[in-house]
């Protein structure tokens, strides 16, 4: 069975002066992650495309990177990514975010302020496909 257009991109976590954990026999955590991941990428290669973050022992850590991790901004995206995953699993996970944030607001939430349409919504309702198109045609984009 192949899945046409698929890519899965595997990031086997530590790496060069970061080994993780330590077995109570020796296993480094950094080895074995790099291991099990390149396995994997051989399995699954002939389905799908098939990334490593690494593939050697050494580290990565980026400086800009973790500033970037650091903002909770970032992290609400990347949380707000597993809605990809939950598409592509069959279950709805498009809730509209907490209004209330006090740093930067979501993509969807920006929309809904700036088609004053924030009093037709509710926290943690589903966002159905005719309210999207209610902001965009709000938006003139419709």
């Amino acid at each position: 069975m192949s899945v046409q257009g698929l890519t899965v991109v595997l990031d086997p976590g530590h790496g060069g002066y970061d080994q993780g954990a330590m077995g109570p026999n020796g296993a480094n955590e950094s080895q074995v992650a790099l291991s099990i991941a390149k396995k994997t990428q051989l399995y699954l290669s002939s389905t799908v495309d098939v990334y490593l973050t690494r593939t050697e022992d050494k580290a990565l850590t980026n400086p800009q990177e973790e500033a970037l991790l650091k903002t909770d901004d970032f992290q609400e995206r990347a949380a707000w990514a597993r809605s990809g995953i939950a598409s592509f699993i069959g279950v709805n996970l498009h809730f509209l975010p907490d209004l209330d944030y006090s740093y930067q607001e979501t993509p969807l939430v920006k929309l809904i302020r700036k088609a004053n349409l924030t009093e037709h919504f509710e926290k943690n309702k589903p966002v159905t496909v005719e309210m999207l198109a209610d902001i965009l045609d709000k938006l003139g984009i419709l």
